[in-house]
């Protein structure tokens, strides 16, 4: 997978937010394992705004007999239309723009498009070559189109199947369609992707400063109650966590949401479970002032 060292051009970097540290003093904080929603506008502003400057630059290297790779020169923002090209590259840069209109047409919502670009061989499973764009059914699931989301699937879209993305200089690898529905509190997606067999127990990993480590599962990116009720009684390990240590309990009280912390508890969560911070649910749910609604919870779940 081919990745590009800066945040330019049509790049969606500045849709993410990675939140690097965890202030002690406020717990309702984002976790460090944990992305902000992509905006699906500004995958549609960053898939259809052309780099006129990238454009002369390609057109440049084109024209003085330099290789360029077409596939990522579509993907950073080269408007081709304004750009000679030979007979075989036209015809590869056109199955890597199929591929850059599928995107737009699915966050778009226009099925017509969507469904005239597979026939014309627009692939369901194709990984743009830049980190910064997710797969067809992500964007689906990152924008809310249900039904795409389906039509995606019953034309052979995988809902395993696992991007890389890159977010002010750290690598997430391992995210899938499934994380993202869950992120945005998609539960009718969610129950549709654990339907047609995606995986509950998926986890992101992540790279700082050129170290691996953990990142969110399904269940950690999600903070919506009708969400964690689909997901809380299928994953294997509900006090699974991320590098950072927080279970999905953990950022459930950290959020201040007693009602979803009580349906983990139902599926046996560790209230005791330690971050690596030194901070369990119950700790956290006391400087909340909801450690009572917690422990009511715990207690019920004991009988």
């Amino acid at each position: 997978m081919i990745k590009t060292s800066t945040c330019f051009g049509r790049l969606i970097c500045n849709v993410f937010l990675f939140l690097l540290t965890f202030p002690i003093s406020s717990f309702a904080q984002n976790s460090q394992n944990e992305v902000q929603s992509i905006d699906c506008q500004g995958i549609v502003r960053s898939l259809t705004a052309p780099n006129d400057e990238y454009t002369v630059t390609v057109k440049k290297q084109l024209a003085s007999g330099q290789k360029v790779d077409l596939e990522v020169a579509i993907w950073d923002g080269a408007d081709f239309s304004k750009i000679h090209l030979e007979k075989n590259d036209r015809a590869a840069a056109s199955r890597y723009d199929k591929q850059l209109k599928l995107l737009i047409a699915i966050a778009g919502d226009d099925s017509k498009i969507v469904t005239s670009l597979l026939e014309r061989g627009a692939s369901t499973n194709y990984l743009p070559p830049l980190y910064s764009y997710p797969s067809p059914l992500s964007v689906a699931a990152v924008c809310s189109k249900n039904r795409l989301a389906q039509y995606l699937v019953e034309k052979g879209a995988n809902v395993n199947l696992e991007f890389p993305y890159e977010v002010s200089g750290a690598e997430f690898h391992k995210s899938t369609a499934l994380i993202w529905a869950a992120e945005n509190g998609n539960a009718n997606l969610v129950k549709y992707f654990l339907e047609h067999g995606a995986n509950p127990d998926a986890q992101e990993t992540s790279e700082v400063d050129g170290k691996e480590r953990l990142g969110r599962t399904v269940l950690l990116a999600s903070s919506d109650k009708a969400v964690i009720e689909i997901l809380a009684g299928r994953v294997k390990n509900i006090d699974a966590t991320a590098d950072d240590g927080r279970s999905a309990l953990i950022n459930a009280v950290a959020q201040g949401k007693p009602e979803i912390a009580c349906v983990l508890i139902d599926h046996g969560a560790d209230l005791n479970l330690k971050d690596k911070n030194g901070y369990s649910a119950l700790s956290i749910a006391e400087m909340k002032g909801i450690a009572s609604q917690v422990q009511s919870c715990q207690n019920r779940h004991r009988r």
